[in-house]
This record gives C-alpha cells, sequence and structure tokens, in this order.
C-alpha cells in the first residue's frame, strides 16, 4: 500500500543519540542507524498513537526487542538517549514523538508539502516573481533554465581587438555603453551575426580614389543593414557598372581665349634686314616736366 513506509530521518547516522549508542554497544553507527528505523518501522505498525504523537507498544519483553534489532544491550542503550521509555513491568513501551516522524501525520505532511512544491512550481513557470526591496516593488522575469538557440557567445571586447586589426578603419580606443547598447542589438540579427566576419575582409572600402580619403568607425559599422551593404558592394565603386552613392564635384573648365598679337605703327619701315624697325624707346629723363620735347 502507499502508506506502508516510514521516512528515513536525514542525517540520522550522524546524530549525537545514534553516536552515544554506537560508542556503548561498541558497533559501527550506521548499523545502529539501520537497526532504529526498522524498530521504529515495527513500532509504527504495531503500536498505537496518542495525542501528544507518541507510540505506545504493549506486551512485549525487553528481549524480544533486543532480539528484533539483533543486537545485545539495544533496547538499554535506547533508553540511555532518550529514544526509549518503558515501565516497571517492562512490557509498556513507549516511543516519544515518533508519530511527529514516522506516524500518519508526518506521511500525511510529507505528501501535502510534495503537493504543494508540485502545484507552486506549475503556477510559476513563465510567470513573472515579484520581489520587494526596501519597499519598491520591482517585477523580475523568471529566467528559463533550458535555451532552445542560445547565441553564440561572441563579445564586443572581441569584435573591438578584430576591427582594430582591420586596414581602413578609425582604431577604437574606448568601449562604452552606447556601443555596447548597439553591440547587443546588431548580434540578436542572425544577418550580422554571419556576415560580419566577411565584411571586415573587404576592407579598405574603395568609395574613393584615395583609400585614406575616409575611413570608417565602429560605430558606422554597427549601424543597421550596413553589414548587408558592404557584402552587396555598396560601397565599392570600382566594380564595372558601381555608380558612387556620392559624386565628386567636377571643376567647370573655361576657355582661355587667344592673346592677341602686337599692332604696328604706321610709320614703321623696313630696314633692309627683311624685318620692320621699331622707334627707339623714349627715356623719361629726358623730357621736360610739362611734357616737350627737349630737341
Amino acid at each position: 500500500m502507499a502508506g506502508d513506509y516510514i521516512p528515513w530521518v536525514k542525517g540520522l547516522s550522524k546524530r549525537r543519540e545514534v553516536l552515544l549508542m554506537a560508542a556503548i554497544l561498541g558497533v559501527d553507527r550506521r548499523l545502529v542507524a539501520c537497526s532504529c528505523m526498522e524498530l521504529w518501522e515495527w513500532a509504527d505498525s504495531e503500536g498505537v498513537f496518542d495525542e501528544s504523537r507518541n507510540c505506545h507498544v504493549t506486551g512485549v519483553t525487553r528481549n524480544a526487542l533486543n532480539a528484533l534489532c539483533d543486537t545485545p544491550k539495544f533496547i538499554d542503550a535506547m533508553i540511555s538517549v532518550g529514544w526509549l521509555t518503558g515501565d516497571t513491568v517492562e512490557t509498556h513501551w513507549i516511543f516519544p514523538r515518533l508519530g511527529r516522524w514516522v506516524g500518519s501525520s508526518a506521511k500525511e505532511r510529507l505528501s501535502n508539502a510534495e503537493r504543494q512544491r508540485r502545484y507552486r512550481a506549475k503556477r510559476n513557470e513563465g510567470r513573472d516573481i515579484r520581489v520587494t526591496c526596501n519597499g519598491d516593488k520591482v517585477t523580475a522575469r523568471r529566467e528559463e533554465k533550458s535555451i532552445k538557440n542560445p547565441l553564440p557567445l561572441f563579445t564586443i571586447e572581441e569584435l573591438v581587438a578584430l576591427w582594430n586589426i582591420t586596414p581602413g578603419v578609425r582604431k577604437v580606443r574606448e568601449i562604452n555603453e552606447e556601443r555596447k547598447r548597439l553591440f547587443r542589438t546588431r548580434w540578436k540579427e542572425e544577418a550580422f551575426r554571419e556576415g560580419y566576419g566577411l565584411a571586415l575582409k573587404k576592407f579598405p572600402l574603395r568609395c574613393f580614389a584615395d583609400v585614406e580619403a575616409w575611413q570608417p568607425d565602429l560605430d558606422w559599422f554597427l549601424r543597421k543593414g550596413k553589414v548587408i551593404k558592404i557584402l552587396e558592394g555598396t560601397y565599392d565603386w570600382t566594380k564595372p557598372g558601381a555608380a558612387p552613392t556620392k559624386k565628386e564635384p567636377k571643376l567647370k573648365q573655361i576657355p582661355i581665349p587667344p592673346r592677341p598679337r602686337p599692332l604696328l605703327p604706321p610709320e614703321s619701315a623696313d630696314n633692309g634686314s627683311g624685318g620692320t624697325s621699331l622707334p627707339p624707346p623714349v627715356d623719361p629723363r629726358q623730357a621736360n616736366p610739362d611734357g616737350s620735347d627737349t630737341t
């Protein structure tokens, strides 16, 4: 039957009473603990419990109880530690408070405790836990013990280490809270987790003829959709048919007019050498202040 059992007392073989009985009888403490459990099992079946949870057994002599435990003077040792009392006739034995541990009420308490435990576990499954701290109510979500699809372990420190050895980027000097938040958001995206390594291999980006004209930083890389655009070649303008997202301004060419030829004075004449002779230049030091010629 379901009720035909007694619970084993936790730590019974190390209780002070068991150690004293083992010293008195000169036997192992584990043997004393097993003998006690066997005697209590018999008393639970043959005895009667009163209102104080004491178990009364009548009609059995001391020698019969010693034979039941298969240990001489076992009853004397049990009486010396207070776990058994008897009258002068030694046919009425009392096990103090035995019903508290092995009686039907004890079994009922164990069953109720187990039932309450299962009920609380089922009720609290997936629900919030309310915690009170200094009068303030805080709601904390119960963490699931098993996660079906856990994210791969990767930290922002590892990403920064890869970023700082990538050519054509601005090196990271500080990992602040904003960058941590961006990293946690991007790491939840499957496209970022699977493509960030391939995207880093495409650096330096060929956005301009001069590679050092523009170097992205980590904040730019952690923006939404940047990894996909890098893999699709949006920032590689060297591919045939690729057009830059921002065209460089072209300089407007202004035509330069030809230089006019100098005009010759009408009084110039041929000097006999095939060329034209020009009048000698006038020295301003030989001119009068009023501008008239001195000759």
